[in-house]
C-alpha cells in the first residue's frame, strides 16, 4: 500500500506539471502511448498495464478529460518535444539527449541485468585458481617481469664488475649476483649485501628503483587478472 500511494505521488507531480500548461488552453489532455507490455499493451478490455493502472489512479485524483493517441517511440518523444502531445506514459529510458527536449518524472521502475552461470563448487574453485598458475597469461606476465629483472641486473653488474669485483665478480657468478640485487631492489627487500659503488651503478639503482614501483604494481594487477580472468 505505501509503495502504490508513492508512485501515485510521483505520477501525480508530473501531472500536475502538465495541466498547468493543459488547463491554460486545451480542453482534452493528449497522452501518447505505444505498446510496450507490461507497462502498455492493448487488451479485451483496451489499454492496459502498470502504466495505465499507475494513470488511471492519477486521474482519480484531478479527474480532467484526457485521450490516448497510440505512437511510435520516435513520434513519443518528438511530439512532447514538439508539444504535440501533452505527456506520455510509457517506460522511456532516461538519457542525456533525450533530456534536453522532454522532462521525466522520477522513475519507478528500474530495471538490471544479470548474467546466469552454473554453480561451482568449493573444490572445483580451488582447482581452477591452481590451474590458473599455469595459464598462459600467468606465464608471461612471470616471463616478463624475470626478463626486466635481468635486463637491469646486466646492466648493473656491467658498471659494477670492474670497479666493485667483491661484490659483482667477473663471469656468470657476478651476473646471477647482479640479477639478485635487482630482485631484492624490486621488492624493496634490500639485504644490503650487494650495492653499486661506481657512478654508473649508482644510476642505474636510481632508476631501477622509481621505476620497479611502477614496473612491480603493473605486473601485480597483470598476475592477479591471470589468475581470476578464468574463473568467469
Amino acid at each position: 500500500n505505501l509503495m502504490k500511494k508513492i508512485l501515485i505521488l510521483i505520477a501525480a507531480i508530473l501531472v500536475f506539471i502538465e495541466v498547468n500548461a493543459f488547463e491554460k488552453g486545451k480542453d482534452t489532455l493528449v497522452i501518447g502511448y505505444y505498446p510496450s507490455a507490461p507497462f502498455v499493451y492493448e487488451g479485451a478490455k483496451g489499454l492496459e498495464g502498470i502504466s495505465v493502472w499507475l494513470w488511471e489512479k492519477v486521474h482519480k485524483e484531478t479527474e480532467f478529460n484526457y485521450q490516448f493517441k497510440k505512437l511510435t517511440l520516435d513520434e513519443v518523444v518528438n511530439g512532447i518535444a514538439a508539444h504535440d502531445i501533452d505527456m506520455s506514459i510509457n517506460p522511456l529510458t532516461i538519457t542525456s539527449k533525450r533530456s534536453e527536449i522532454i522532462d521525466f518524472s522520477a522513475p519507478y521502475y528500474i530495471s538490471n541485468s544479470a548474467v546466469m552461470v552454473e554453480s561451482v563448487s568449493s573444490f572445483e574453485k580451488g582447482l581452477q585458481f591452481i590451474t590458473s598458475f599455469f595459464s598462459l597469461n600467468f606465464i608471461r606476465a612471470i616471463g616478463a617481469l624475470f626478463l626486466v629483472v635481468f635486463i637491469f641486473g646486466f646492466i648493473a653488474w656491467l658498471f659494477e664488475r670492474r670497479k666493485n669485483p667483491d661484490e659483482f665478480a667477473k663471469g656468470l657468478k657476478g651476473l646471477g649476483s647482479g640479477i639478485w640485487w635487482s630482485a631484492v631492489t624490486m621488492t624493496t627487500v634490500g639485504y644490503g649485501d650487494k650495492s653499486p659503488k661506481s657512478a654508473g651503478g649508482r644510476v642505474v639503482a636510481l632508476v631501477w628503483m622509481f621505476a620497479a614501483i611502477i614496473i612491480i604494481s603493473g605486473f601485480t594487477a597483470s598476475i592477479a587478472s591471470s589468475l581470476t580472468v578464468n574463473q568467469f
